[in-house]
């Protein structure tokens, strides 16, 4: 998990998006989620660098959405890392946690991906697309 500031994931984030770094008075839209402990952040590392995150927010009484996931564009398409599959696993692999945290049991995870090119990433993953607005989901405990 990324503890103690979300200026360092969300560094990335931009980096991610928009090719630039953020300016030192930015303020981030997820500050007030991430003050409240709605906002769940975990992070990927290669020496003690950030390379890629995956931010998590309640959607509904048994969805958990992924509201952002990226890499840093150096360690995108690793063949060696698979840092954003990684990071799905991790949640998967960690949901007991990740309930406990929100004190709720979440039966799927949902996630709406920017980038079309992404949503093969996640049907590779387990992820089937739910409706036409691009919106994909995945069981992760059994009912």
């Amino acid at each position: 998990m990324v503890m103690g500031d979300l200026k360092t994931p969300e560094r990335l984030r931009y980096k991610v998006m928009f090719g630039d770094d953020i300016e030192d008075n930015f303020s981030s839209s997820y500050n007030h989620a991430y003050k409240q402990f709605r906002l769940l952040i975990f992070g990927a590392y290669q020496d003690n660098k950030l390379i890629g995150a995956i931010y998590l927010t309640p959607y509904t009484y048994d969805r958990l959405y992924i509201d952002q996931l990226f890499v840093d564009p150096e360690y995108q398409n690793n063949p060696e890392l698979h840092v954003g599959s990684s990071l799905l696993k991790f949640v998967e692999n960690n949901m007991d946690d990740i309930n406990d945290y929100y004190r709720t049991v979440f039966n799927y995870l949902l996630i709406a991906p920017a980038d079309k090119r992404c949503e093969e990433i996640y049907l590779n993953n387990g992820y089937t697309l739910i409706n036409n607005d691009g919106v994909l989901s995945k069981k992760v405990n059994k009912i």
